[in-house]
């Protein structure tokens, strides 16, 4: 990710966020896996936010690029990865 500095201080337990940003997500790291000249980082979400606004950021979900819907956010089951750990 590329940044140009423009970062505010937030509440304890919360990261950095850059600023104009149209959404964030807050996750603590479960474990990381090197992935040729990669880091995969696997981390459980606590909190996902959008934007205020008409701006719908884009997330890449089961191979394709959607545009988040703010009225879908929410808790959302969850599901293991057994593929992760083998």
């Amino acid at each position: 990710m590329r940044s140009t500095g423009n970062r505010r201080p937030q509440p304890a337990r919360r990261g950095p966020r850059i600023d104009g940003c149209t959404a964030w997500i807050e996750c603590d790291v479960e474990s990381s896996l090197p992935a040729g000249d990669h880091l995969a980082i696997r981390g459980r979400v606590r909190r996902l936010s959008a934007a205020d606004g008409d701006r719908r950021p884009l997330v890449f979900h089961q191979g394709r690029l959607v545009q988040l819907d703010r009225s879908r956010l929410g808790h959302a089951p969850t599901r293991r990865f057994d593929w992760w750990d083998a």
